[in-house]
């Protein structure tokens, strides 16, 4: 699963408008593109969003000739909440937008190549911005510090900035803001801060310390990562820190999607068993780890959890789970071997697959059980590997079967 970078070429660009022209937005939200019944005034494009409670604005619509524009907060009698994907992109006569305080989320590339944007309101709504939502919008941007901001909002920084320190009043960090950042050594994380967008320190492979000042009310940091401010979830850990291996604090109970994407230094985690979410891709990359125990909580496994951990030899699995998820252990090329609980009740698409080394399976239960499994077909190491199924006792039928011998499974 390959991740965007900034550096996006100009066929992407139009892939994206080709997105917006469908009504379809990065979110996968299914929309409905409207046209209002009755308006004698020039009037931007809407749809529906799934909820069926609200509108997206997804395109400039009749307005494309104005310099300036204020969105409503409503459309047909419902809130207007999310400026969708592209809505605005390539609008070369817009110097002026306002955006009402009912939209929580500016998309994709909504207001990209505006080069004439000189002016944009972002009320305190807002909660997200998305990957390269002002990209090309040259005259909109101010830049402190290496970091690039649009009104209160962190969108992107200089390549070559090493140590990042938030503007005091800063509200938000959006989608990919400073990701790739090799030479960023350490961000420094102001009390106004309200919101982190995904990706955000993706990929700073040189990160070793994360501070937050200690009267924001919703982060702190423990050892120089990032959490909730109430502790329980570990939201990004600074993967340039030299750490072989990394134990949690006490409390925590979820780790946030990419956490401790390409941590190429750690070698072993130690869950606690307060474990009891694991987020998408949360140790992607992670190929110097070569051991790991999933706590007891965990009753599923998200997309690309363990994707490309190449060194991963060992893993043991919890006995309540029931899904390991897409591309779990793709890429995973030295786990040869692994004992499923007979709890698994879905294999997703790509779990093992993709130069995963896995050519034995150790299934925790009888031949029929494990026929009852889902199992999607996109799995071809786990199709060619050899089931082995479980008898306590040494079987008296000829077949496949194993137990443990010292804690290790062997085949009878």
């Amino acid at each position: 699963m390959k991740r965007p970078t900034k550096q996006l070429t100009l066929i992407a660009f139009f892939l994206a408008l080709t997105c917006m022209l469908t009504a379809c937005d990065k979110s996968g939200e299914k929309k409905v593109k409207e046209q209002p019944s009755n308006a004698p005034q020039p009037e931007l494009e809407y749809a529906l969003n799934e909820d069926g409670d609200s509108y997206s604005v997804i395109g400039i619509g009749k307005c494309n000739e104005r310099k300036t524009i204020n969105i409503p907060a409503s459309y047909n009698g419902k809130p207007v909440t999310i400026i969708g994907d592209s809505a605005f992109a390539f609008s070369a006569n817009l110097t002026a937008v306002t955006i009402p305080n009912s939209v929580t989320r500016i998309e994709y590339h909504a207001f990209g190549a505006c080069e004439n944007l000189t002016n944009i309101t972002i009320p305190n709504s807002v909660t997200s911005i998305g990957f390269d939502a002002f990209i090309y919008c040259q005259k909109l941007i101010q830049i402190k510090s290496g970091v690039h901001y649009v009104g209160k909002w962190a969108i992107d920084c200089d390549q070559d900035v090493t140590n990042i320190k938030l503007s005091a009043g800063t509200v938000g960090i959006g989608e990919y803001a400073f990701d790739n950042c090799d030479n960023l050594v350490s961000i420094t994380i102001p009390n106004t801060l309200k919101s982190i967008g995904s990706w955000s320190l993706y990929m700073c492979a040189n990160l070793e310390t994360i501070t937050v000042d200690e009267h924001n009310p919703n982060y702190k940091s423990i050892d120089g990562n990032l959490y909730s401010k109430d502790g329980h979830t570990l939201i990004q850990y600074a993967i340039g820190k030299t750490n072989k291996t990394f134990t949690f604090p006490i409390g925590v109970t979820t780790i946030g999607n990419n956490a401790f994407s390409y941590s190429h230094n750690l070698t072993s985690i130690i869950f606690p068993n307060s474990i009891v979410t694991i987020g998408n891709g949360a140790f992607w990359g992670c190929d110097n780890l070569t051991e790991v125990t999933i706590p007891n909580h965990i009753t599923t496994l998200g997309e690309g959890t363990f994707y490309g951990c190449t060194n991963l030899e060992r893993v043991t699995l919890p006995d309540n789970l029931s899904v390991i998820g897409e591309m779990s252990f793709c890429d995973c090329s030295n786990l040869i071997s692994i004992v499923i609980p007979s709890s698994v009740t879905c294999i997703d698409k790509l779990a093992f697959s993709w130069d995963c080394g896995l050519s034995i399976v150790y299934y925790a239960s009888t031949k029929p059980a494990w026929n009852t499994i889902y199992i999607d077909g996109n799995n071809d190491n786990l199709a060619s590997a050899t089931v082995y199924y479980y008898s306590k006792t040494q079987p008296t039928t000829s077949g496949n079967y194993w137990h443990y011998i010292d804690g290790v499974p062997t085949p009878w």
